[in-house]
């Protein structure tokens, strides 16, 4: 019996994956099939399996960062796969968590490692990907201290790999519909120089503008003055993650002001 052909990798045992006839004629002919290099079609919502998952990914068998993203990612699609997550389960949850920051830890250290400017985005791109479930599963938990930590460092995270893809734009929608999150004073900083950019909002175009500049790109311009302008209102009444956010956040934006160009007079 031989594994379907988008399985590269077959072995001799007990279990096999997914669709059930396919599995059942595999495990009466003892075979396993593995997707880059993880048994596939096993997979489930447990415990002992999301441990299992983690430590697949932190093998020593993979020989290369890549591999273990690839086989994280081949368990993750498995894992969607699987039935209702049991958020009763609060060990699951934690595994869960701790895999999908695993796999940013992986996405983060292979993009800096790549000497291809191609495969570089790739990974960052997978990164956000990974980045943006975590955020999304964190928020639909119940909410304790832990919870929130891990939200607000998983958003400097996503914030970080952002930047370094130019993609200021996104980042400022991600922040904005963040209104009931705690943001941390490093998350201010990341949306404030996406912000800053905001003519091309690539993080960049921002960087070396002094306050004059930085006032008439920011407060002459109807999109960047309502950016600048929902920035400064979420510091003041929204939930921040540490001191000095005013501080910080003069530092780099101006305040919000008429726009300093006046119509010449006839």
């Amino acid at each position: 019996m031989q594994c379907p052909a988008a399985h590269k990798t077959c072995a001799r045992s007990g279990r096999g994956p997914l669709p059930i006839l396919l599995s059942l004629l595999l495990l009466l002919s003892g075979t396993v099939c593995y997707a880059n290099g993880c048994p596939i079609g096993d997979w489930t919502y447990s415990e002992s399996s999301l441990q299992k998952a983690r430590g697949r990914i932190k093998s020593t068998a993979h020989k290369s960062v890549s591999s273990r993203i690839q086989c994280g990612l081949a368990i993750d699609e498995a894992f969607d796969g699987a039935a209702v997550f049991p958020k009763e389960c609060s060990a699951c949850v934690r595994e869960y968590v701790g895999f999908l920051l695993d796999m940013t830890q992986y996405e983060r250290l292979a993009a800096e490692q790549t000497a291809s400017a191609k495969s570089r985005s790739d990974y960052y791109e997978s990164e956000i990907r990974t980045r943006r479930k975590l955020a999304e599963f964190l928020r639909a938990l119940p909410q304790e201290d832990w919870t929130r930590a891990t939200w607000t460092r998983n958003f400097e995270g996503l914030g970080d790999a952002m930047e370094r893809m130019h993609d200021g734009h996104d980042y400022h929608v991600a922040a904005t519909l963040a209104a009931d999150r705690d943001m941390s004073v490093k998350t201010f900083e990341t949306w404030a120089r996406a912000i800053r950019s905001c003519d091309e909002w690539d993080f960049v175009q921002g960087q070396n503008r002094d306050l004059p500049a930085l006032k008439e790109a920011l407060l002459c311009v109807d999109e960047c003055k309502l950016a600048l302008t929902r920035i400064l209102d979420r510091s003041r009444i929204g939930a921040v993650d540490g001191p000095n956010i005013d501080l910080a956040l003069s530092a780099l934006l101006p305040a919000n002001e008429d726009c300093p160009i006046h119509p010449a007079s006839n």
